[in-house]
């Protein structure tokens, strides 16, 4: 028989997002509202469109045990992701064939049936019941009919690639039409096709699980309700029919069997059907269960009647109170699907849609018994399995109940819609989002009930982490962006609602930057917690972190066994519109701050529960806690700069005195971490409709805080009117006793004044006997506060700061830190004081505290680190942010102290000296001087020596302010010591943020993970403060230019590689290296003179460098300024000399005009570079000196040519110029020679730009020019004659050599360009040296000559002669 092709929610079942598609699972977060342009983060699924892959059909192909390529069952990966198949396009429209006459009557099957893709199968079977033994795999389109008495199918296993259509809309009566049973007890297999072919390895075999329904790119379409059908509401009112069938009213000790309830349910509910009433009392299990004997009409035409199979204990209705009527359920469904038995009596059937997004799945209706795998992940009653977005899906007015494990679960999805659930005697939590991913997804009027903790907890494997479901929660939220909207937990074991925000499973990584915590909550209204054993919502114990308020509005929470709401670790939450009642403390707020309870009410206890427990038999709100609390409280915060609460327009009653032991509106509890007392909370428009103001200070005073409370508008006030505060009663010290009442029962004042609190940080180290000494600024009253640290952190734990508050009244006060109380002032290295925000106009003002600075010594500056040497065997000063901070005697320098912090996985660890701020501001503008010893020790205790200057993951020395600026200050650098430790040295300017920073750390941090780090003979001492005046700075100027210390102290490096070699001399190779210099010695416009010894090795063998031709490039040196940080203009100041015959070293030279931005620099360096990467320099004797030369003296520097010619002279023009080892008079100093010119005019010309004082040519001066000269033939190179008296040069003529001088003035005029040629004989001497004698007048002009504009030549000789020249003087007379 054919028939139609059956659809329950449209003409075509089909219709998908994308068609002809496989999925890749590239996931994104995106906006989670109704629509993709206006959306919350969600995750996103992106289509990888990809051929369509063919598969056989044939049912050979499966296997009981399919194996991977491994040889193990192919898992689900989580990256597969199935489509629709093209396949079944169109199959909506199509008739559908006969089940009977494809498969026969034969009521059970051997081998796995198989719905081919593209076809329609309508299951006629007549028989009641159906096996298939190895399943069935719905490739194409299944249709179950409506009709007839129960049909059961046993089945190992229900695969949908294709469709699943399920349909009975009967009234129902507990008798299903469709009842699906899952048997077996191994694991099941099937074949993915098509676009599906490659998932699950690509082996061609999936794993399903046992007694599986597995949805995989297919849909399921369910309804197995009435249209309309209520599954569940709220309880009108109870009566009792007699055993005659006449209604009684309930009288005390009589047991209602009729409930009445909206007419809704008529025609839906049937008798048979059996419901589900809720627990009315603090008992999580007080529900109760009943079949449905008749439903008739109310008298009232808007209500129906529902008798039960027997009585209940009379729960409370919409009569009674609208607020705490209980719920009825419909617990039996039109279509069930049941786990059958197992050896393993926790594991059941399990549902899951797996991995296929864009279809939209409808399952309404359906009743899911005996489902779940307790102690197994993954296997759960309903399951949305990483399906991504899933918007349009719809799992509605199903009941989930006697699940082994969870019930709805949310799995890597999102926008699925979950609507009108009944979850019931469920184990682990109930309705849950799973990993921490999913968003946009929305829980709409869901009920659950009798939610048990599971005896077998889900083991963690490394993705998931440690479950929580023996602590189980109905409603357990991982993500809070999705809504939560009208539901009801009524009755969990712990918790009804449960924001356990965290990220974990298979894809975190993907979402590495996100934190749940952080993330806004889309909504959360009108939500029911009651009857719980535990909790009605916990954010425990991680928290709810969100960067902007997010709020609970409409929250009821009522009746549970411990509290209503408990925050913790929770910030910028807001609770508006919402009810409390019934709980033996209604709101603890643990660890929570900025909170805001707005329009709320807090019942004690209401008449209702005290009559159910006085008539009833109701547990007491005592019997548990023996405490009734409307408000229960912290006294510290989280975070520093956070507040408590804000409460305005809140109403308590219900608390009246005797009910518990304890009875309380508002309470402090007796935790504490630091001992202070820092959970700022005002309060506004509180209305106490109670006889008593029930306010309990006594647990945390017990525990030594003293708290208080600011009421903002005087509505906490017994009598009076206008602000005031709830003090702990030792705070009284500065108030005027006659403006408080003091209640001792309560250990509290309530006082007509405002409250504000100061707060301040400072050294954890060596304070534990310092004092806050707080007076009134007319010298008394005082108090004498001590200090906290954090006991939850380590000691030695630098951001462990002792902590002082100090809580005021208004007023005006005198602040300082005492040795002990009564002692002298003192000061802890640093004072960091924080004023609280001012909550209430009246209180005191910044400027009325005065916090006293005990005055420093220069001396006590001196050295700015305490107990660098550890030879007290103390650490006394030193912290640390590693942990294992501890001294190690004989292992320091010489077997004496150090300390050593421990190995630990992160490579930022840091041992810290918190450094005198005092000492800081009076030091500004001048240098320290860092030094540290340090040794990097593995595990094993080998030491690690392969730091330099430029390595990574090696220790360093960073000075930290309060601005959190953290310059590097010290790296290692090479020194000659046989003792294992390496030197870290740097030289620190206290600049004005450091002068103003309200503290600074000294870091020597570690940089290298899974190593110790020891440190010894820690030092920073004050460098002298030099002028130019000081006979210090008459010597050199480089620090430690000869290295006579064996290290490389005051030198540093970038990109190269530095060392020390015996005989003190400094090994670099690449990059550049430099040296700092005492910039202070110097003065605006003097001349100093640079002088740089090096030698140069390849490969071991000594070569030399030519300044002249290049052919070995030379370094150079320069001049680099710092300020503020940046590296200014550099100054070239010294290049290669020659290296002349015999020499041992070459040398660089050069001089510099000092100016003022090297003079004001913060720091200056001295820069060699020009390094070439193939050699190494031998760096020694380096000095900066100032140049004494005078404008009488010589004005030439290198004038008998001693140090060669480069780069005091250089050929003008043309030709060549080098060194000659004869000089005048046979001096091995040398001479110059200038040779082979193609121009009379070119010749040698001098340096002046840098060798020579322009300032010293002043208008009118007369200067006197010597030299001794030789001339010879360049083609013979024998001596050659010239003439004396010619005054030209032509080529043909045989001038003698002249000197040219031009000279131009500041603005680039040329005021003077002539040349001089006088000798002192009157005939050439052929064969010697010849006296160059001249005396130049210069004449008068306006300005001043310029840096560089004086150019000295020896020049004016025909091209066929070279010149030797020796003793080249210039002197002013």
């Amino acid at each position: 028989m054919a028939v139609q092709g059956a659809s329950i929610r449209g003409s075509s079942t089909m219709t998908t997002r994308h068609k002809n598609a496989t999925w890749s699972t590239t996931l994104l977060y995106k906006s989670a509202k109704d629509n993709d342009d206006d959306m919350t983060p969600v995750l996103r699924t992106l289509m990888a469109p990809a051929a369509p892959l063919s598969s056989s059909s044939s049912s050979s192909r499966y296997s009981s045990s399919p194996r991977s390529l491994s040889g193990e069952p192919a898992p689900l990966h989580h990256t597969d992701t199935f489509s629709s198949l093209s396949c079944n396009n169109g199959i909506a429209q199509q008739d559908c064939d006969s089940w009977t006459q494809t498969f026969g009557s034969k009521a059970v099957h051997t081998n796995r049936i198989v719905i081919e893709c593209g076809r329609c199968m309508d299951l006629d079977f007549e028989g009641p019941e159906l096996t298939l033994q190895q399943g069935i795999d719905v490739r194409g389109r299944l249709v179950f009919r409506n009709a007839g008495p129960t049909f059961t199918l046993y089945t190992s296993m229900l695969a949908v690639q294709g469709d699943l259509i399920l349909a009975s809309r009967k009234p129902v009566d507990g008798k299903p039409a469709i009842h699906i049973f899952m048997t077996g007890e191994n694991d099941q297999y099937f074949e993915p096709i098509e676009e599906n072919a490659m998932n699950c390895g690509g082996v061609g075999q999936c794993n399903a699980g046992k007694k599986a329904i597995v949805v995989a790119g297919g849909k399921i379409q369910a309804q197995g309700l009435p249209p309309d059908a209520p599954t569940w509401l709220k309880l009108h009112d109870v009566t009792r029919v007699l055993d005659q069938g006449q209604m009684s009213d309930i009288t005390d000790g009589q047991d209602p069997n009729v409930l009445i309830v909206d007419k809704a349910v008529d025609g839906k509910w049937a008798p048979g059907a059996e419901v589900l009433v809720t627990s009315h009392t603090t008992k999580w299990d007080g529900h109760q269960v009943r079949t449905i004997e008749s439903i008739s009409q109310h008298s009232d035409p808007n209500y129906v009647r529902i008798k039960l199979d027997s009585p209940i204990p009379r729960p409370t209705t919409l009569l009674d109170d609208p607020r705490f009527a209980v719920e009825v359920a419909l617990l039996s469904r039109n279509i069930v699907l049941e786990g059958g038995p197992d050896s393993n009596a926790r594991h059941g059937g399990h549902l899951w849609f797996f991995h296929t997004p864009f279809v939209d799945q409808f399952l309404e209706g359906v009743e899911v018994r005996n489902f779940g795998q307790q102690g197994t992940l993954g296997r759960y009653p309903i399951h949305f399995h990483f399906c991504g977005d899933n918007a349009g899906s719809v799992i509605a007015k199903n009941t989930v109940r006697n699940s082994h494990q969870r019930a709805i679960v949310v799995h890597g999805t999102n926008n699925v819609r979950v609507e009108d659930n009944v979850v019931f005697d469920t184990k682990g939590h109930a309705i849950i989002l799973e990993d921490g991913i999913e968003t946009g997804n929305e829980f709409f009027r869901n009920l659950g009930a009798f939610t048990r903790r599971v005896e077998v907890v889900i083991p963690n494997n490394g993705l998931n982490g440690d479950e929580t479901d023996a602590a189980p929660a109905t409603f357990w939220m991982s993500n809070p962006s999705n809504s939560w909207i009208g539901n009801v937990a009524a009755g969990s074991e712990s918790s009804g609602f449960w924001f356990e925000l965290r990220l974990r499973g298979a894809m975190a990584s993907m979402f590495a930057g996100s934190d749940p915590r952080s993330l806004p909550l889309h909504k959360f209204e009108g939500n029911v917690a009651h009857s719980n054993g535990d909790r009605g919502l916990r954010t425990y114990p991680i928290g709810y972190m969100p960067d902007n308020v997010q709020t609970l509005d409409g929250f009821l929470s009522y009746r549970n066994r411990n509290k209503g709401l408990f925050f913790h670790l929770t910030e910028n939450v807001a609770v508006v519109n919402s009810i409390f009642a019934d709980n033996a403390v209604a709101i603890d707020l643990d660890r929570a701050e900025e909170i805001m309870l707005t329009n709320v009410t807090i019942i004690g206890q209401t008449d209702m529960y005290q009559d159910l427990v006085e008539i009833g038999g109701a547990p007491s709100l005592c019997k548990f806690q023996d405490e009734l609390v409307g408000m229960e409280f912290h006294t510290f915060v989280h975070r520093a700069e956070n507040n408590g609460a804000v409460v305005s327009n809140v109403v308590f009653k219900g608390f009246e005195q005797g009910m518990c032991a304890r009875v309380a509106h508002i309470k402090f509890d007796d935790e504490t971490r630091t001992g202070m007392f820092d959970w700022f909370t005002t309060f506004e428009k509180v209305n106490i409709m109670d006889r008593d103001n029930l306010f309990d200070f006594c647990p945390a005073e017990d525990v030594g805080v003293h708290s208080y409370l600011i009421d903002m508008d005087g509505s906490l006030r017994e009598n009076g009117s206008g602000p005031g505060s709830l003090i702990s009663v030792p705070l009284m010290s500065f108030v005027d006793s006659s403006a408080c009442q003091v209640h001792n029962e309560g250990c509290y004042a309530y006082c007509g004044v405002c409250f504000r609190t100061m707060r301040f940080d400072v050294n954890p180290s060596g304070t534990d006997n310092i004092v806050l000494k707080v007076c009134k600024s007319t010298g008394s009253p005082c108090t004498y506060t001590f200090g906290f640290t954090d006991p939850f952190l380590d000691p030695t734990d630098a951001d462990n700061h002792r902590l002082y508050n100090a809580h005021l009244p208004q007023g005006s006060y005198k602040v300082a830190f005492v040795d002990g109380i009564g002692g002298a002032e003192v000061w802890p290295s640093f004072v960091i004081q924080t004023f609280e925000d001012k909550l209430c106009p009246e209180s005191f003002d910044e400027s009325d505290i005065k916090l006293s600075i005990p005055s420093v010594q220069a001396s006590q500056c001196n050295d700015l680190i305490k107990n660098g040497d550890f030879e007290t065997l103390n650490m006394e000063g030193w912290l640390e942010r590693s942990g294992g901070l501890a001294p190690v005697p004989n292992k320091g320098i010489g077997e004496s102290t150090a300390i050593s912090d421990a190995p630990a996985e992160s490579s930022r660890d840091t041992i810290v000296q918190f450094l005198d701020t005092r000492c800081l501001k009076l030091m500004r503008g001048r240098y320290y001087e860092i030094r540290a010893w340090v040794k990097l020790v593995n595990k094993s205790g080998a030491p690690y020596s392969s730091c330099n200057l430029d390595s990574k993951g090696c220790p360093e020395v960073r000075i930290v302010n309060s601005a959190m600026m953290r310059p590097k200050v010290a790296l290692f650098v090479p020194a000659l010591r046989d003792h294992g430790f390496q030197l870290l040295h740097g030289v620190f300017l206290v600049d004005q943020d450091t002068a103003e920073s309200s503290f600074i750390e000294f870091h020597v941090e570690r940089n290298r993970a899974d190593f110790s780090m020891q440190i010894d003979d820690v030092s920073m001492q004050l460098m002298p403060s030099l002028s130019f005046d000081d006979p210090v700075c008459q010597d050199n100027l480089v620090e430690n230019g000869h290295f006579e210390s064996g290290d490389a102290a005051f030198w540093s490096e970038s990109s190269a590689v530095m060392s020390m070699r015996p005989g003190f001399s400094l090994v670099l190779s690449k990059g550049y290296g430099r040296v700092f210099v005492k910039s202070s010695c110097m003065r605006i416009d003097k001349r100093y003179e640079v002088i740089v010894k090096f030698r140069m090795y390849r490969n071991g063998n000594s070569v030399v460098c030519d300044p002249i031709t290049s052919t070995i490039q030379c370094p150079t040196a320069r001049l680099v300024p710092f300020k503020n940080g940046a590296n200014m203009a550099g100054l070239r100041v010294a290049d290669a000399l020659e290296t002349l015959p015999g020499a041992t070293s070459s040398s660089l030279y050069g001089v510099f005009l000092a100016t003022t931005d090297l003079i004001q620099a913060d720091q200056l360096f001295l820069q060699l570079e020009n390094f070439n990467d193939a050699y190494e320099y031998y760096i020694d004797s380096v000095s900066i000196q100032f140049n004494t030369k005078g404008c009488s003296d010589n004005m030439l520097l290198n004038s008998d040519m001693g140090m060669g010619v480069s780069p005091f002279w250089s050929a003008a023009g043309s030709g060549f110029i080098e060194w000659k080892d004869e000089g005048y008079g046979g001096s091995s100093s040398g001479a110059l020679i200038s040779r082979e010119r193609t121009l009379p005019g070119h010749g040698a010309r001098y340096n002046t730009a840098a060798f020579l004082d322009g300032r010293c040519l002043a208008a009118g001066s007369t200067w006197e020019i010597t030299a001794q000269i030789k001339v010879f033939d360049v083609v013979t190179g024998l001596p050659m004659p010239c003439n004396l008296n010619q005054l030209t040069a032509l080529p043909f003529v045989d001038a003698c050599p002249s000197v040219r001088i031009t000279i131009q003035n500041t603005e680039g005029t040329e005021i003077y360009n002539d040349f001089v040629r006088a000798y002192t004989n009157n005939s050439w001497n052929l064969n010697g040296w010849n006296e160059f004698k001249a005396s130049l007048k210069l004449p008068q002009w306006n300005g001043q000559v310029a840096s560089g504009g004086v150019a000295i030549q020896v020049c004016n000789f025909p091209i066929i002669m070279g010149v030797v020249v020796d003793d080249f003087v210039v002197r002013r007379v």
